[in-house]
């Protein structure tokens, strides 16, 4: 018997072909890579697994030329709903969950998504 997989999202993940950093804005240190994203949240992959419940402020570091010079980076408090070590053991995955975006914040994905997201 093969076992039935869910999935409750409602929003679509895009992945990234570029994996932008990200950093906590408080310590300015690397929380881990942005693998990919939705205007509900993102994934992230780090060399260290992140708390279920901790709220986290970050920054995604965006480096494109083009979309900084419009939109600066994406700074947003996040959620982190689940952290599991990856198929690479040195290396952790974790799903964080936007805790509320603006409508400028929302278009910066959008246009993440529509520059550094793979075509589906």
């Amino acid at each position: 018997m093969s076992a039935v997989i869910v999935n409750h999202r409602l929003h679509t993940r895009r992945k990234l072909y570029y994996y932008l950093e990200v950093i906590d804005k408080n310590s300015k240190i690397e929380v881990g890579r942005l693998v990919d994203i939705h205007v509900a949240g993102m994934l992230l992959i780090g060399t260290r697994r992140l708390d279920s419940g901790l709220k986290l402020d970050i920054r995604v570091l965006i480096d494109d030329d083009l979309l900084e010079t419009k939109y600066g980076n994406l700074d947003v408090q996040v959620l982190v709903r689940w952290s599991k070590q990856d198929i690479n053991p040195d290396y952790y995955v974790t799903g964080v969950q936007f805790v509320e975006i603006t409508p400028e914040q929302e278009e910066l994905i959008n246009e993440l998504i529509r520059t550094i997201g793979f075509r589906e």
